[in-house]
């Protein structure tokens, strides 16, 4: 990234584990450790059980499927 050395490290929850958890990759600098970035989201296979994660209180007529759930993370100076 930008000319430096870094780490990317990828995660993703392992097959018999049903809850949401996240799945995605972090870039870590080599030199300093630093997290240069970072893309995630709420593994696709469980994003429909994922709902309540999103609200505090829900009125109960409502139905709520998300579809994607995607976080991104970078440097303002490098974007990735």
């Amino acid at each position: 990234m930008g000319g430096r050395t870094a780490y990317e490290i990828s995660f993703e929850q392992r097959p018999h584990i049903t809850k949401p958890l996240l799945k995605g990759v972090i870039i870590i600098d080599m030199e300093n450790l630093a997290i240069l970035g970072a893309r995630f989201e709420v593994n696709p296979k469980h994003l429909a059980s994922s709902a309540n994660m999103f609200l505090v209180k829900r009125n109960r007529n409502i139905t709520l499927k998300p579809q994607l759930s995607l976080i991104h993370i970078s440097e303002p100076t490098r974007p990735y």
